[in-house]
């Protein structure tokens, strides 16, 4: 039963990072409503290519792997440094700050297998990521 739920904390873990084998189109930011990413200038834009390839960097080296191992967790909390020491433009730092929390939860639920914080976790990580635009920092596409 613990291997069936670690692979699915696994699975649900790589599509919140992004996940799959299929590149996603990136989103075209929309200010048509509230939770639409917010409209991005240069500098916006430079950040979210830069937070994606880091999530993509992620995804890459452990999509399809069915179990969690010590070295998955260590490259997650890698990747979470690496997201961590970017400069957010003051326009999305609330949001970017809200993202990092939440990916910080989901990290923290997988690694306890705790079902439910992780679902929550997740959700508020891809709303926030929705809103800044990510797109491998995102499941949504």
């Amino acid at each position: 039963m613990k291997t069936k739920l670690t692979a699915a904390i696994v699975a649900l873990v790589l599509a919140g990072c992004g996940g799959g084998d299929e590149p996603k189109p990136k989103a075209t930011p929309s200010s048509a409503n509230q939770d639409a990413p917010k409209k991005s200038s240069d500098a916006t834009v430079r950040f979210i290519e830069k937070a994606d390839e880091i999530c993509a960097g992620f995804n890459d080296r452990w999509v399809g792997v069915p179990e969690a191992t010590t070295e998955y967790y260590r490259d997650w909390k890698q990747s979470n440094a690496d997201l961590e020491a970017l400069n957010a433009p003051a326009r999305i730092s609330s949001d970017w700050n809200r993202y990092l929390a939440a990916l910080e939860e989901q990290l923290r639920f997988t690694e306890a297998e705790n079902g439910l914080e992780l679902k929550q976790a997740y959700e508020r990580k891809e709303k926030a990521a929705q809103k800044i635009g990510l797109t491998d920092c995102s499941a949504a596409e």
